[in-house]
């Protein structure tokens, strides 16, 4: 599949490439010739569709139903299709695979039977480490099936070998066979697959390696996909059906200078809808997906991270990695989890003001995630996220890149954002703006389900807003200094800040 631009369609190969591509649905093949070879789509498809026809025809007369294919594949833009994606020079036209592998389906964790089984390949003698078959037999000595040996396989690893950062950034990986690895502790991601395959083959799991492209070390929202593959993975036969690993990430990351080990969950028997978003098999059947992508699609998915996918969260407004705008922009999220969110704009590797960011739940159980622009320029959109029970570090959830035309002139913000505005589940309708014009009558808006009263405060002067359903209404003309809203929860005369705003 590697032919150059100056390919040439045989004819004799239309049956073969029929018959052996029908099931492969690869629509941007007319799109990638006529870039390649810059003729028009409509003259593409007459060509294509007569090579068709004749390869049908030939000498034996009409099609008959002894061509099934054609009975089920005689429309000619799919037929083209099928042709062109097949003789194309396309990385993600087609498989290479000798067979289909088929996704298994979800499996029901057993958690107390999994803590065992991670206790048990966390406590391996070093008697073990010094060969493959002996870690094997170790590891999954006490299993009772295939999965408790694949999950045996992966918690080692993860827990023993460490990312080799100063290979990855010169070049120099050293030896990769699986005994090295074992031996020295380190590797790169081929190391950590190859060491995988050969741990379960030798427990006699069906496992192969996979490589790729992933959205890894120092890629950022929107990048192309370019060069030869940089990643590799495992996929793991349970069962009927296969499933996908990465014990290379499950181990921890790193930035390319150090590596921090941090066990991951999320890369074990990760579903394959939620894999696509930052790993891309070289062979498009191993997404085990129904409807593969393609590279575009993979570049234009949202970037997105384990933490993610560990919340809940799911895209309900913006669904591609790039967005346009002028000057501000609106993005929703949305999980049953009851969570904290919070975003940083980033320009040029470097933070902007918190204050151009405002996260909030709105009272369908969205997560509105704004941002405004101070200039044109591109932008890193990063989202983060923790369950709202919890007082440890935010985690990276999802990057958009943001190209903005025109941004926002005068002082911009958003206000400032008190402890109890996402404790209490308020939501903030008006005002957006941080700055607050003196002498101007501003509306307040406010949802705040569990409070008894809210006010505006200005020094000390107090305005109590109206409730009305759970919502809190007024106008209150914006004096100098410091303007709060809080709000009276549990005891009475306790009020709790939600919103800090400036008067200029």
């Amino acid at each position: 599949m590697g032919e150059d631009s100056n390919h040439i369609f045989p004819k004799e190969k239309v049956s073969y490439l029929i018959q052996h591509f029908a099931d492969h649905k690869i629509s941007s093949a007319l799109n990638r010739i006529d870039q390649s070879f810059h003729i028009h789509r409509s003259i593409l498809l007459v060509i294509v569709w007569i090579m068709v026809f004749g390869e049908v025809c030939g000498q034996n007369g009409p099609p008959n139903a002894d061509h099934l294919w054609l009975n089920k594949y005689s429309n000619p833009i799919f037929a083209a299709d099928l042709i062109l994606a097949a003789v194309l020079p396309d990385r993600q036209s087609v498989s290479t695979s000798q067979f289909t592998p088929q996704p298994g389906s979800r499996i029901r964790i057993d958690e107390a039977r999994f803590a065992d089984i991670d206790r048990h390949a966390l406590r391996a003698p070093q008697s073990v480490r010094h060969s493959v078959e002996r870690l094997a037999a170790y590891l999954t000595e006490p299993c009772r099936n295939d999965l408790e040996k694949v999950r045996s396989i992966y918690r080692w690893i993860t827990e023993n070998i460490s990312y080799d950062v100063e290979g990855y950034r010169s070049g120099n990986y050293g030896d990769l066979s699986p005994e090295s690895v074992l031996s020295s502790g380190s590797a790169v991601c081929s190391g950590y697959t190859g060491l995988f395959g050969m741990l379960a083959d030798a427990s006699g799991i069906e496992v192969i390696e996979i490589s790729g492209w992933a959205k890894g070390i120092g890629y950022e929202a929107g990048d192309p996909i370019l060069g030869p593959t940089n990643h590799a993975w495992n996929a793991v036969k349970i069962g009927d059906g296969w499933y996908l690993i990465d014990s290379t990430w499950g181990a921890g990351s790193s930035d390319g200078i150090r590596f921090v080990r941090q066990f991951e969950e999320h890369y074990f028997l990760t579903p394959p809808e939620q894999f696509i978003f930052d790993h891309l098999p070289e062979d498009p059947s191993w997404q085990l997906l129904e409807y593969p992508l393609s590279e575009s699609q993979f570049v234009h998915l949202p970037h997105v991270k384990s933490h993610f996918f560990r919340n809940g969260l799911e895209i309900v407004s913006h669904f591609q990695s790039v967005v346009e705008t002028d000057h501000q922009i609106s993005i929703a999220l949305q999980t049953s989890l009851d969570l904290s969110l919070s975003a940083r704009l980033i320009r040029n590797g470097q933070s902007l003001d918190q204050s151009l960011t405002f996260t909030q739940r709105t009272e369908n159980s969205q997560y509105q995630i704004n941002a405004l622009f101070p200039a044109p320029s591109d932008y890193i959109l990063r989202i983060f996220v923790r369950p709202i029970e919890e007082n440890g570090p935010y985690w990276q959830a999802i990057d958009y890149k943001i190209k903005v035309g025109r941004g926002m002139p005068g002082p911009i913000g958003f206000p400032e954002i008190m402890g109890a505005f996402a404790k209490y589940g308020v939501t903030l309708h008006a005002p957006r703006s941080g700055y607050l014009k003196i002498g101007e009558v501003e509306p307040f808006i406010l949802y705040v389900p569990k409070a008894r009263k809210v006010a505006v405060i200005m020094g000390d002067s107090w305005f109590h807003l109206k409730e009305n359903n759970g919502f809190f209404e007024g106008n209150v003309k914006v004096q100098e200094g410091e303007i709060r809203v809080c709000a009276e929860f549990l005891r009475e005369g306790q009020y709790e800040c939600l919103l800090q705003y400036t008067a200029f």
